[in-house]
């Protein structure tokens, strides 16, 4: 499975390339889901 954060240049250059098993990319993406409302409003404050 492979995944792009085209929207998210912040995360580690690792995740846009690497291949990610299903289970784990589930779990990155449950993780992000998390963390990508407040990295959003530290990281693009105007946009809020």
């Amino acid at each position: 499975m492979r995944i792009a954060f085209a929207q998210a240049p912040w995360l580690p250059g690792w995740l846009l390339v690497r291949e990610i098993p299903t289970k784990t990319a589930h779990g990155l993406l449950e993780g992000l889901k998390k963390i990508a409302i407040p990295a959003e409003k530290i990281l693009h404050p105007r946009l809020t």
